[in-house]
């Protein structure tokens, strides 16, 4: 069974660069039987992208187009993977969120929705979703033309996925926001929360 941790990387700044490295490392404990899968600008410094191909994990390059496009490129794991999430390099991988995906997994749901901030305020957080057996994706993100603002891949996912795969999500929210969520299974520690961003030194940012 093919499992996969998606991410997507451009740009130059080290906070993704050097968290994508991190992730990678924390993936193999915490998610020992999956593959971090990184869709990469190949107009990046080939000093960066070198630094990614010689991980332990996979990287797809990827022509850059508009200014956010890259925020979909991690949406197109789904296309090939028997179960996929997408993730923030920005953020760190945790034990709260793999208890979260697993009791997921323990169901027949196909689609798997994350919140766990007040500001976490989108129906699905770009990169705290998951999903399994799902094809198409790639064909409706490739058809999105609002490519070129911050936040666009939320409005994406709000639009065009939210509406058809609510009734059939396990949804982890842990303030309700929608009305439509339940508890994580696992108390959280301290202040740290699913999708926490965090710079290179994994300062909050």
């Amino acid at each position: 069974m093919k499992k996969i941790i998606s991410f997507s990387l451009w740009g130059e700044n080290p906070m993704y660069w050097i968290g994508a490295l991190k992730n990678i490392e924390l993936a193999k404990v915490l998610y020992p039987d999956w593959v971090c899968r990184f869709y990469v600008d190949a107009a990046s410094s080939p000093a960066l992208i070198k630094t990614i191909d010689q991980a332990d994990c996979e990287m797809v390059l990827m022509e850059p187009s508009e200014d956010f496009a890259g925020l979909f490129w991690r949406f197109y794991a789904a296309e090939d993977a028997d179960i996929m999430i997408c993730r923030d390099a920005d953020s760190r991988l945790s034990k709260r969120e793999v208890d979260a995906v697993n009791q997921w997994l323990d169901t027949d749901h196909l689609f798997h929705i994350m919140r766990d901030h007040p500001h976490h305020t989108a129906l699905i957080m770009g990169g705290m979703w998951g999903c399994r057996d799902t094809g198409g994706i790639r064909d409706l993100t490739d058809q999105y033309p609002y490519k070129c603002f911050k936040g666009t891949d939320q409005r994406f996912l709000a639009k065009n996925i939210y509406p058809q795969v609510k009734d059939h999500a396990i949804i982890h929210d842990s303030y309700n926001l929608f009305g439509d969520g339940t508890d994580f299974p696992t108390s959280r520690i301290n202040d740290e929360f699913v999708g926490r961003v965090v710079d290179q030194d994994d300062d909050e940012f």
